[in-house]
Protein backbone atom coordinates (compact mmCIF):
# COMPACT_ATOMS: atom_id res chain seq x y z
CA UNK A 1 0.00 0.00 0.00
CA UNK A 2 1.23 3.20 -0.78
CA UNK A 3 2.37 5.95 1.34
CA UNK A 4 -0.33 8.38 2.92
CA UNK A 5 -3.35 5.96 2.28
CA UNK A 6 -5.02 5.53 5.64
CA UNK A 7 -5.29 1.87 6.53
CA UNK A 8 -7.99 0.23 8.42
CA UNK A 9 -10.78 1.34 6.23
CA UNK A 10 -13.96 0.09 4.75
CA UNK A 11 -14.55 0.72 1.23
CA UNK A 12 -17.79 0.99 -0.66
CA UNK A 13 -16.86 0.86 -4.38
CA UNK A 14 -20.36 2.33 -5.76
CA UNK A 15 -23.03 3.46 -3.09
CA UNK A 16 -26.45 2.68 -4.33
CA UNK A 17 -28.68 5.16 -6.13
CA UNK A 18 -31.08 5.60 -3.17
CA UNK A 19 -28.32 6.29 -0.80
CA UNK A 20 -28.99 8.98 1.13
CA UNK A 21 -25.57 9.58 1.35
CA UNK A 22 -25.17 9.66 -2.95
CA UNK A 23 -28.77 11.33 -2.33
CA UNK A 24 -27.03 14.30 -0.37
CA UNK A 25 -23.74 14.89 -2.43
CA UNK A 26 -26.04 14.61 -5.36
CA UNK A 27 -24.20 11.23 -6.37
CA UNK A 28 -20.74 11.38 -5.70
CA UNK A 29 -18.81 8.93 -3.29
CA UNK A 30 -17.21 10.75 -0.48
CA UNK A 31 -15.52 7.56 0.34
CA UNK A 32 -13.71 7.18 -2.17
CA UNK A 33 -11.73 10.53 -1.04
CA UNK A 34 -12.06 9.85 2.61
CA UNK A 35 -9.60 6.63 2.53
CA UNK A 36 -7.15 8.68 0.84
CA UNK A 37 -3.90 11.47 1.90
CA UNK A 38 -4.45 13.87 4.24
CA UNK A 39 -3.97 16.51 1.35
CA UNK A 40 -6.68 15.17 -0.19
CA UNK A 41 -9.03 14.95 2.21
CA UNK A 42 -8.94 18.45 3.84
CA UNK A 43 -8.28 19.97 0.73
CA UNK A 44 -11.88 18.92 -0.87
CA UNK A 45 -13.60 20.12 2.64
CA UNK A 46 -11.53 22.85 2.66
CA UNK A 47 -13.47 24.14 -0.65
CA UNK A 48 -17.12 22.80 0.35
CA UNK A 49 -19.92 25.25 -0.26
CA UNK A 50 -23.03 22.56 0.05
CA UNK A 51 -24.10 21.80 3.56
CA UNK A 52 -25.76 18.43 2.27
CA UNK A 53 -22.13 17.44 0.83
CA UNK A 54 -21.18 17.93 3.93
CA UNK A 55 -23.71 16.02 5.77
CA UNK A 56 -23.32 13.50 3.25
CA UNK A 57 -19.44 13.00 3.76
CA UNK A 58 -19.80 13.21 7.79
CA UNK A 59 -22.43 10.02 7.69
CA UNK A 60 -20.09 8.97 5.35
CA UNK A 61 -17.20 9.12 7.86
CA UNK A 62 -19.29 7.99 10.34
CA UNK A 63 -21.17 4.37 8.80
CA UNK A 64 -18.25 3.71 6.34
CA UNK A 65 -14.82 4.23 7.92
CA UNK A 66 -13.48 1.86 10.09
CA UNK A 67 -11.36 4.24 12.20
CA UNK A 68 -10.80 5.89 15.77
CA UNK A 69 -9.86 9.41 13.95
CA UNK A 70 -12.32 12.38 14.52
CA UNK A 71 -9.99 15.24 12.75
CA UNK A 72 -12.59 14.97 9.60
CA UNK A 73 -15.74 15.24 11.51
CA UNK A 74 -13.88 18.41 13.37
CA UNK A 75 -12.98 19.35 10.02
CA UNK A 76 -16.72 18.99 8.83
CA UNK A 77 -17.87 20.68 11.54
CA UNK A 78 -15.50 23.80 11.04
CA UNK A 79 -16.51 24.00 7.53
CA UNK A 80 -20.11 24.26 8.10
CA UNK A 81 -20.10 26.79 11.10
CA UNK A 82 -17.76 28.82 9.31
CA UNK A 83 -20.11 28.76 5.88
CA UNK A 84 -22.86 29.71 8.85
CA UNK A 85 -21.05 32.77 9.45
CA UNK A 86 -21.12 34.00 6.43
CA UNK A 87 -16.95 32.84 5.70
CA UNK A 88 -16.24 31.64 2.11
CA UNK A 89 -13.77 29.12 0.75
CA UNK A 90 -11.38 28.09 0.87
CA UNK A 91 -11.58 27.88 4.85
CA UNK A 92 -8.08 26.75 6.00
CA UNK A 93 -7.53 23.88 8.20
CA UNK A 94 -4.99 22.89 10.57
CA UNK A 95 -3.26 20.89 8.15
CA UNK A 96 -2.99 24.30 5.43
CA UNK A 97 -0.26 26.80 5.86
CA UNK A 98 -3.01 29.45 6.20
CA UNK A 99 -4.23 28.35 8.66
CA UNK A 100 -5.18 30.60 11.30
CA UNK A 101 -6.59 29.69 14.82
CA UNK A 102 -7.90 32.87 15.48
CA UNK A 103 -10.48 32.07 13.18
CA UNK A 104 -10.87 28.70 13.90
CA UNK A 105 -14.50 28.62 15.33
CA UNK A 106 -14.05 25.23 16.91
CA UNK A 107 -11.12 26.64 19.12
CA UNK A 108 -12.01 28.51 21.97
CA UNK A 109 -9.83 31.78 22.61
CA UNK A 110 -10.37 32.46 26.16
CA UNK A 111 -8.95 29.03 27.18
CA UNK A 112 -5.98 29.17 25.07
CA UNK A 113 -4.95 32.70 26.03
CA UNK A 114 -4.65 31.18 29.50
CA UNK A 115 -2.86 27.98 28.28
CA UNK A 116 -0.43 30.62 25.94
CA UNK A 117 0.37 32.75 28.44
CA UNK A 118 1.58 29.50 30.62
CA UNK A 119 3.49 28.20 28.22
CA UNK A 120 5.65 31.14 27.59
CA UNK A 121 6.53 31.55 31.25
CA UNK A 122 7.34 27.74 31.68
CA UNK A 123 9.39 28.57 28.21
CA UNK A 124 11.31 31.66 29.69
CA UNK A 125 11.64 30.06 32.68
CA UNK A 126 13.31 26.90 30.97
CA UNK A 127 11.55 24.68 33.03
CA UNK A 128 9.21 23.43 29.87
CA UNK A 129 8.69 23.18 26.33
CA UNK A 130 6.03 25.66 24.59
CA UNK A 131 4.18 24.06 21.36
CA UNK A 132 1.76 25.80 19.37
CA UNK A 133 -2.00 24.69 18.88
CA UNK A 134 -1.22 24.40 15.00
CA UNK A 135 1.94 22.06 15.60
CA UNK A 136 -0.62 19.57 17.97
CA UNK A 137 -2.81 19.72 15.42
CA UNK A 138 -0.47 18.73 12.62
CA UNK A 139 0.89 15.91 15.04
CA UNK A 140 -3.36 14.74 15.18
CA UNK A 141 -3.72 14.69 11.35
CA UNK A 142 -0.50 12.64 10.93
CA UNK A 143 -1.66 10.37 13.33
CA UNK A 144 -5.17 10.09 12.08
CA UNK A 145 -4.48 9.69 8.53
CA UNK A 146 -1.11 7.29 9.30
CA UNK A 147 1.17 9.31 7.60
CA UNK A 148 3.95 12.23 8.39
CA UNK A 149 2.87 15.05 5.58
CA UNK A 150 4.76 17.69 4.56
CA UNK A 151 3.50 21.37 4.76
CA UNK A 152 2.13 22.45 1.29
CA UNK A 153 3.64 25.32 0.12
CA UNK A 154 1.82 28.30 0.62
CA UNK A 155 0.91 29.15 -3.18
CA UNK A 156 -1.02 25.90 -3.78
CA UNK A 157 -4.16 25.52 -4.14
CA UNK A 158 -6.44 23.59 -1.24
CA UNK A 159 -7.71 21.07 -2.75
CA UNK A 160 -5.06 20.22 -5.09
CA UNK A 161 -2.89 17.04 -3.90
CA UNK A 162 0.58 17.87 -5.81
CA UNK A 163 3.80 19.55 -4.49
CA UNK A 164 4.98 22.51 -6.02
CA UNK A 165 7.32 20.60 -8.22
CA UNK A 166 5.68 17.68 -9.60
CA UNK A 167 3.75 16.92 -12.41
CA UNK A 168 1.10 13.95 -13.29
CA UNK A 169 1.88 12.57 -17.02
CA UNK A 170 -0.86 11.09 -18.64
CA UNK A 171 0.43 9.49 -22.44
CA UNK A 172 -1.93 9.02 -24.86
CA UNK A 173 -1.38 7.38 -28.90
CA UNK A 174 -0.91 10.80 -30.20
CA UNK A 175 -0.93 13.42 -26.88
CA UNK A 176 0.42 13.64 -23.37
CA UNK A 177 -1.78 15.19 -21.38
CA UNK A 178 0.24 16.82 -18.23
CA UNK A 179 -1.27 18.63 -14.80
CA UNK A 180 0.26 20.95 -12.24
CA UNK A 181 -1.29 21.91 -9.12
CA UNK A 182 -3.18 25.54 -10.09
CA UNK A 183 -2.20 28.58 -7.24
CA UNK A 184 -4.35 29.45 -4.00
CA UNK A 185 -6.62 32.16 -5.86
CA UNK A 186 -7.32 29.85 -9.04
CA UNK A 187 -11.12 28.50 -9.11
CA UNK A 188 -9.59 24.86 -10.01
CA UNK A 189 -7.39 22.84 -7.76
CA UNK A 190 -5.49 21.90 -11.42
CA UNK A 191 -4.06 23.32 -15.08
CA UNK A 192 -4.09 20.48 -17.87
CA UNK A 193 -2.26 20.81 -21.15
CA UNK A 194 -2.41 18.35 -23.78
CA UNK A 195 0.66 18.16 -25.92
CA UNK A 196 0.82 16.57 -29.02
CA UNK A 197 4.35 17.06 -31.40
CA UNK A 198 6.11 20.63 -30.75
CA UNK A 199 3.48 22.03 -28.68
CA UNK A 200 -0.03 21.96 -27.12
CA UNK A 201 -3.29 21.52 -28.08
CA UNK A 202 -4.86 23.30 -25.58
CA UNK A 203 -4.57 24.23 -21.67
CA UNK A 204 -7.70 23.85 -19.27
CA UNK A 205 -8.17 23.87 -15.72
CA UNK A 206 -9.63 20.41 -14.05
CA UNK A 207 -11.00 19.44 -10.64
CA UNK A 208 -10.30 17.08 -8.13
CA UNK A 209 -12.45 14.32 -9.03
CA UNK A 210 -11.01 14.79 -13.11
CA UNK A 211 -7.55 14.68 -11.68
CA UNK A 212 -8.39 11.48 -9.53
CA UNK A 213 -9.57 9.40 -12.31
CA UNK A 214 -6.21 10.46 -14.35
CA UNK A 215 -4.52 8.90 -11.01
CA UNK A 216 -6.84 5.56 -11.40
CA UNK A 217 -5.99 5.17 -15.48
CA UNK A 218 -2.53 5.36 -15.01
CA UNK A 219 -1.33 8.62 -14.90
CA UNK A 220 2.18 8.81 -13.53
CA UNK A 221 3.34 11.46 -10.91
CA UNK A 222 7.01 13.42 -12.06
CA UNK A 223 9.21 16.01 -11.28
CA UNK A 224 8.78 18.86 -13.49
CA UNK A 225 12.70 18.80 -14.05
CA UNK A 226 11.81 15.41 -15.69
CA UNK A 227 9.43 16.48 -18.14
CA UNK A 228 10.23 18.18 -21.52
CA UNK A 229 7.60 20.79 -21.20
CA UNK A 230 7.19 24.32 -19.46
CA UNK A 231 4.84 24.75 -16.44
CA UNK A 232 2.02 27.19 -17.30
CA UNK A 233 2.45 30.27 -15.32
CA UNK A 234 -0.13 29.79 -13.04
CA UNK A 235 0.59 27.06 -12.01
CA UNK A 236 2.22 26.32 -8.10
CA UNK A 237 5.97 25.47 -8.98
CA UNK A 238 9.34 25.87 -7.90
CA UNK A 239 11.71 25.33 -10.85
CA UNK A 240 10.26 23.80 -14.38
CA UNK A 241 10.52 21.94 -17.58
CA UNK A 242 12.35 22.87 -20.43
CA UNK A 243 10.53 23.73 -24.04
CA UNK A 244 8.58 21.12 -25.65
CA UNK A 245 11.36 18.93 -28.14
Amino acid sequence: MSAGVITGTSKVENLPEDSEIAELTGGENPVEYLTMNAETIFGVIAGMSDRDRIEGWRRAEIEQIDSDRDVVLEALDRQEVCLERGDTPPIYHPIHDRYDPATDPLVDGEEDDVQDGEAETESADGDGEAESDDEEEDEDVQEATDEAHTEPDHDVHPEANLEPGEVLVMPHVETTEYVWAARTDADDPYILREHAGEGYSFETTIGVSEAFSMVRHGAEKKQVDDVTVDAPLEAAVVGGGSDAE
